[in-house]
C-alpha cells in the first residue's frame, strides 16, 4: 500500500498501516520483519517506517534486537490483564458520564453503528466486526468528551486487541459478541446505570469465556 494524500505524514502512515496489520494478525505473532522490505512493500524511504517502528516498539506490538532484528511481539496474557486494568478504569466511568445524557443524534450513531455489527455478523467478517466494535467504544468516549483517555485507551491495547481478534474468527463468538452490545444499548437506552455498568465490566474481565483453551489452540501467538 502507498500513501494517502492529504496531510497525513509518512511516518503516520506507515505507523497506521503496520498497526492495522498487527493488530489484525495479517502480520502475526513472531513474524519476522524488516524495515527495508516494509518500505518496498509501502513505497516509502526507510526513514518514516524506522519511525513508525519504534512508536511501535513502545506500545509494545514490536521487538527490536538491535543489529540482528524486529519481531512482531507475541501476545502477553500478563500485559492483557494489565490492559484490561487500564480499559476497566478508563470505561467504567466514560460510560456512567454518558447515561441519561444522550441526545437523539448520539442514539442514532450508536444503532447505526450496531446495525453494521450485525451484518459484520451475517457475512461472516470478523475483522470489520472489531472496526465497528472499536467505533462504538470511541462513540462513548467521544459523547462524554475524553477523547484524550480513548486515544491513550487505543496505544496501550494492542495485546488485548489482538486476542479479541483471534476470539472472534469463531462465528458463534461473533454472534454473542454482537448479541451482548446491542443489550449494552437497550440498557443504556433504558438508562439502567447500574446494569450497564456491570455488563461492560464483565465483558472486559472475561472477554473469552475460556481463555486458557485459546491459547492452548494457537501457542504460536503468545509468549
Amino acid at each position: 500500500m502507498g500513501m494517502k494524500s492529504g496531510r497525513t505524514s509518512a511516518k503516520d502512515e506507515a505507523y497506521a498501516v503496520l498497526r492495522e496489520g498487527i493488530l489484525t494478525m495479517e502480520l502475526s505473532p513472531g513474524m519476522v520483519i524488516s524495515p527495508e522490505e516494509t518500505a518496498r512493500r509501502l513505497k516509502m524511504s526507510r526513514t518514516p517506517v524506522r519511525e513508525a517502528f519504534l512508536r511501535l516498539h513502545e506500545e509494545g506490538l514490536l521487538v527490536i534486537l538491535p543489529q540482528r532484528e524486529t519481531i512482531v511481539a507475541r501476545i502477553d496474557p500478563a500485559r492483557m490483564r494489565q490492559e484490561r486494568f487500564i480499559r476497566k478504569s478508563l470505561e467504567l466511568p466514560v460510560l456512567e458520564q454518558i447515561i441519561g445524557r444522550c441526545r437523539e443524534t448520539d442514539f442514532e450513531k450508536m444503532i447505526s453503528c450496531i446495525q453494521e455489527q450485525e451484518d459484520c455478523v451475517k457475512e461472516s467478517r470478523h475483522i470489520s466486526f472489531i472496526h465497528c466494535d472499536m467505533h462504538l467504544h470511541r462513540l462513548f468516549f467521544e459523547i462524554a468528551g475524553q477523547e484524550l483517555a480513548w486515544e491513550m485507551l487505543r496505544r496501550v491495547n494492542g495485546h488485548s486487541e489482538r486476542f479479541r481478534a483471534l476470539y472472534l474468527q469463531d462465528q458463534s463468538a461473533l454472534q454473542k459478541a454482537s448479541a451482548r452490545n446491542r443489550t449494552l444499548l437497550c440498557l443504556i437506552e433504558e438508562e439502567k446505570k447500574g446494569q450497564a455498568l456491570e455488563h461492560v465490566r464483565e465483558q472486559i474481565e472475561r472477554p473469552c469465556p475460556d481463555e486458557a483453551s485459546l491459547i492452548r489452540r494457537y501457542p504460536s501467538c503468545f509468549a
